[in-house]
């Protein structure tokens, strides 16, 4: 059969057009494989006239090295048995081109067997393949490279995919996230009544939030969400993103704070400059009517009606002088005789006269310091100072308690002063008077040195007594903090400087400080970040291997997590969900050697009253320098046993 007789039994003349201006190369063989019909393409694609491809084979254009393999995926085709493969052929410049070659049709004409192929170039197709891949590739490495926590949603709030961050963070927590519910993870609904509700992920899409509370992730995020949308602008789901900005947040937190502080003791020097002027005006009235009071009584008779009068005008006077003179006190501007004091003795001293304040109903616990140092103190400002704490504390607690006053030795490091810039580092005398009170909410505490504010009933209190022992304190050099929850009790802290007078008795001079290293593995379980964060670093800097936890059930979960051995853990006391004690109990069930050291703001004593803590535990006060750390440490680790 010629090629001009084929090609006008094979098809009607407008067939023949499309054969020949198809862009794929459309070519007709017969059994053997032999070229019977090709339209323009495929002539162009082999640079080949018609009289030369027509009856040539096939296999002539596939490399050498596939040869056997085409013959037997051609009779596939030819057979029916496959309807489509890829291979390659060589085009008349010798280049290699990938294609996709599909069967047309196949049957007989004129008694001859014939097959119809549809040839694809396939070199296009792989290229964009390529690139859609390396795309992909490079989408899920920028995915995956990002620190946020970031997931993809589905409309129902359902993770279709999470990035490396989130991985890492919760797949421990929560096994395989892919199918997890998003709020479950990042407990949505959970966020607190002092902020807003975060908006639905999907529903609300898209959003900001910058600023936000997580209490399952104990910290603060900004949170996002952005639409994913199809060709109709129909939502299929978002990308939700999770940024911890819990560091920034202490720190703009802690910034808000020092500024606050300073704001309060700007404030607290103004009235303090207003109430020792005022003080001063007033006390020059004062003596002038006792001076005249004291004349009009020594010139009347002792049967004249008017002498009581006058006699309840200079006890009148008195009081008024009283509270002058406490006022000056608050001013700083009140005659201080200082001296070398020993404050355990000062307290000693005073033992029995507080024990008869407090009353029968309030034990009275005492824990001094046996090498407590020396301070520089006015002996009668002190006691006042000590008198009126007990007496704040009585007033707290109407049905009883107990009290604790102790002592202890500080010293203050660098990184403590910078969280409290009233102190500079150095060795302080700290006295704390804690109480099993009712406590002070906030909006007490931010206003409880101010003169005259009181919550008590009328009559009951001039709102000076606190006010007098801060202006007492700071005219000492010294600095006073309050740790207070309501219906917790109160423990007033004040700090006073080591005092190094020539020629007076002081106590022994301290050594160089110095911070113990060691090697061993410590779990730091607190649920103020800050604490954590800045305990953690003073110990991995001196060797120590430290595990961070910032409640009790990731201290659990990091706890089974870690096959290694656990020398010890540093824990807070008193935290939300679990308390420090409860923490230990349930390590030690695993870790039967697990050592322990729990760390409060109460007192020592103060702790083991409320009791969360049995006495003689080895404890360590809040606030605590570097050496005092590393001190305790070192003391629990080399005890024997537990």
């Amino acid at each position: 059969m010629n090629s001009t007789n084929q090609q006008e039994t094979l098809a009607e003349p407008w067939l023949s057009d499309v054969f020949d201006h198809s862009p794929d190369m459309i070519v007709v063989l017969d059994h053997d494989g032999i070229i019977r019909k090709a339209n323009r393409a495929f002539l162009n694609f082999c640079e080949r006239e018609p009289s030369v491809l027509i009856g040539a084979q096939i296999s002539a254009f596939i490399p050498a090295e596939g040869r056997i393999q085409w013959k037997h995926d051609l009779n596939k085709l030819i057979s029916g048995e496959w309807t489509s493969l890829d291979g390659i052929l060589i085009s008349g410049k010798g280049r290699a081109v990938p294609f996709h070659i599909s069967l047309i049709s196949h049957g007989m004409h004129d008694g001859h067997n014939f097959t119809i192929l549809h040839l694809q170039d396939a070199s296009v197709y792989q290229t964009v393949e390529r690139a859609m891949v390396t795309a992909q590739g490079q989408w899920e490495r920028s995915f995956d490279a990002i620190a946020d926590f970031m997931c993809v949603l589905d409309r129902s709030g359902h993770i279709m995919r999470a990035n490396q961050a989130m991985i890492k963070r919760f797949t421990p927590l929560y096994g395989n996230l892919v199918g997890c519910d998003y709020r479950t993870i990042f407990s949505v609904t959970d966020t607190p009544d002092t902020q807003p509700a975060m908006p639905h992920a999907v529903e609300a899409s898209p959003f900001v939030i910058p600023e936000i509370e997580l209490p399952n992730l104990k910290g603060w995020f900004t949170v996002s969400s952005f639409p994913l949308k199809d060709e109709h602008e129909a939502i299929t789901g978002v990308v939700f993103t999770v940024r911890d900005i819990t560091e920034q947040h202490a720190t703009a937190a802690a910034l808000k704070k020092a500024e606050a502080s300073q704001h309060q003791t700007t404030k607290m020097e103004a009235i303090g400059r207003l109430a020792g002027g005022i003080a001063h005006d007033f006390n020059n009235m004062l003596t002038s009517i006792l001076g005249y009071s004291s004349l009009m009584l020594k010139t009347t008779k002792p049967n004249d009606t008017r002498r009581n009068d006058i006699q309840e005008i200079m006890l009148a006077a008195e009081r008024a002088t009283a509270l002058t003179r406490q006022l000056l006190d608050f001013s700083r501007n009140q005659a201080l005789e200082t001296k070398n004091v020993s404050l355990n003795a000062v307290i000693q001293n005073m033992q029995e006269f507080l024990g008869r304040t407090l009353g029968e109903k309030i034990k009275l616990n005492i824990c001094l310091d046996p090498e407590m140092r020396n301070i520089k103190a006015d002996v009668s400002r002190l006691e006042q100072v000590i008198v009126n704490l007990v007496v704040n504390a009585r007033d707290a607690m109407p049905g009883g308690g107990q009290l604790m006053i102790e002592t202890v030795n500080l010293s203050l490091d660098q990184k403590f002063c910078a969280a409290h810039p009233e102190l500079t580092p150095g060795n302080y005398v700290e006295l704390e008077v804690s109480d099993t009170g009712c406590g002070m909410p906030p909006k007490v505490r931010e206003h409880m040195f101010e003169p005259f504010f009181t919550t008590k009933a009328k009559g009951k209190g001039t709102g000076l007594g606190l006010t007098t022992t801060y202006g007492i304190v700071k005219q000492f050099g010294g600095h006073i903090t309050v740790y207070s929850e309501v219906g917790r009790g109160t423990t007033f802290k004040i700090y006073f400087p080591e005092s190094h007078e020539a020629g007076e008795v002081c106590a022994p001079a301290t050594q160089e400080s110095v911070l113990l290293r060691g090697n061993e593995t410590i779990m730091v379980v607190d649920d103020d970040t800050n604490i954590v964060a800045m305990v953690s670093q003073i110990l991995t800097e001196l060797g120590y291997s430290v595990i961070s936890a910032t409640s009790g059930r990731e201290a659990l979960i990091l706890s089974d997590q870690h096959a290694n051995t656990i020398d010890m853990v540093l824990t807070d006391i008193i935290m939300p969900e679990m308390n420090g004690p409860d923490i230990v109990r349930m390590m030690r069930k695993k870790r039967s050697n697990l050592k322990a050291l729990y760390m409060s703001g109460y007192a020592n004593h103060a702790a083991a009253q409320i009791g969360v803590l049995k006495p003689d535990t080895a404890f360590l006060q809040k606030p605590f320098g570097s050496e005092t750390l590393t001190q305790c440490i070192r003391k629990v680790l080399d005890a024997p046993g537990q």
